[in-house]
Order: C-alpha cells, then structure tokens, then sequence
C-alpha cells in the first residue's frame, strides 16, 4: 500500500532524472537563475528528484565541463540523459 501512495505521490509531483550513459557525470543539479538543487545519486549512472521550482537540469562532469536541458517545473516528469562526454552533452529522451 506504501508502495503505491509513493508512485501516486510521485506521479503528482513530477520527476526529475538525469541518467549517466557513460559514467562521466559526477553531479546533477536543479537550477534556475536564482536558486540550485542538487539531485539525488542513487546508483552510478542516474540522479533524481522532485521539482520544487522551475528550471532545467545541469549535469557536471567529471572534467569540468556542464550541460543543460530539459524543462523542470511541478507535475512534469523531465528526464534526460548523458550522452556524450569531454564535454558533456545531454539528450532529451522521454522514452527511457
């Protein structure tokens, strides 16, 4: 029952994933020009959280260089991944 209160939550709330494809990421933020959010690391290649502002994801890589896509905003569920690295180059794919 917990289980699915969580997805109800979730589905509500929206989601924010950035999902590391090649294991360059080595953090993923929620930003706007104002205010950063870090996302969760939950295993090596993907980052999650739920919006709490409007913004885009940023991830930073491991050689210093940074990325950012996608739409953020509450109830939407944004995901991108990471695709290309030195530097880091990120893709909108809302089909994984």
């Amino acid at each position: 029952m917990l289980g699915v209160l969580s997805y109800a939550c979730l589905g509500v709330s929206g989601s924010v994933i950035a999902r590391d494809e090649t294991g360059e990421a080595a953090s993923a933020v929620l930003t706007n020009d104002r205010l950063e959010r870090p996302l969760l690391h939950l295993s090596r290649s993907t980052f999650m959280g739920i919006p709490s502002f409007d913004g885009t994801i940023e991830v930073r890589c491991q050689d210093g260089s940074k990325a950012q896509a996608g739409y953020v905003t509450g109830g939407l569920h944004t995901r991108v991944r990471v695709v290309g690295s030195s530097p880091c180059r990120l893709s909108e794919d809302p089909y994984w």
